[in-house]
């Protein structure tokens, strides 16, 4: 399938409420929508965990009301997008869905050396995560920025949870998901030929 003809179909599915906010480059492409929604639709995870918010959240939030369950937690540093994100769901009906926090950037005391990564307070989260999304933050901040995610948030991991990375072709996330891997011998790795690449990580059955 086409890139054009994936982002049509997605369009199609969608039918959104509200005008969808512009595609930039840290979006994620139509091939990976379609991904997210086969998987919300057949697997139904109570939640789900997205780092980096924006078109993609509206996405989610769609598909988890089509699915009739299921939570979104969607975590952004960046305060401007973070209120861009909130009115969005908004503007869209999602609330019921979908949650935007406000995360700054601080040293994660689970990574040695420290480096920096998001200041989730995993106390507020009602479950374990079922399906945990790497799209942020972006790769500009520093070297192997999203390793964090598995380390500090492998604790509240689901026993079947599913692990999906955007920028998976480019040479930091191959790195990263190597060293996930290496540390967490329990996973599966599948690499999926998407526009800008995607890994996979689930669990051994």
């Amino acid at each position: 399938m086409t890139a054009g003809n994936a982002q049509i179909r997605l369009d199609t599915w969608l039918s959104p409420r509200a005008q969808m906010p512009t595609q930039d480059d840290w979006a994620i492409t139509a091939d990976v929508a379609h991904i997210i929604i086969s998987h919300i639709a057949e697997k139904r995870p109570r939640l789900i965990m997205e780092l980096g918010s924006g078109y993609s959240t509206l996405v989610i939030g769609y598909a988890l009301q089509r699915a009739g369950s299921g939570k979104l937690v969607s975590v952004e540093h960046n305060k401007k997008f973070h209120e861009r994100s909130v009115q969005h769901v908004r503007d869209h009906g999602l609330e019921d869905v979908v949650e935007v926090w406000h995360c700054p950037l601080m040293p994660c005391l689970k990574v040695r050396p420290q480096q920096v990564w998001y200041d989730i307070p995993l106390q507020k989260l009602a479950s374990t995560i079922d399906l945990l999304i790497v799209d942020g933050p972006q790769s500009g901040l520093g070297p192997q920025i999203r390793y964090p995610s598995v380390p500090a948030l492998c604790e509240i991991f689901s026993p079947d949870v599913t692990i999906l990375v955007d920028d998976a072709s480019r040479p930091d996330e191959k790195k990263i998901v190597q060293r996930w891997l290496a540390e967490n011998p329990e996973f599966t790795h599948e690499f999926i030929a998407t526009e800008k690449g995607t890994s996979i990580l689930r669990r051994r059955a």
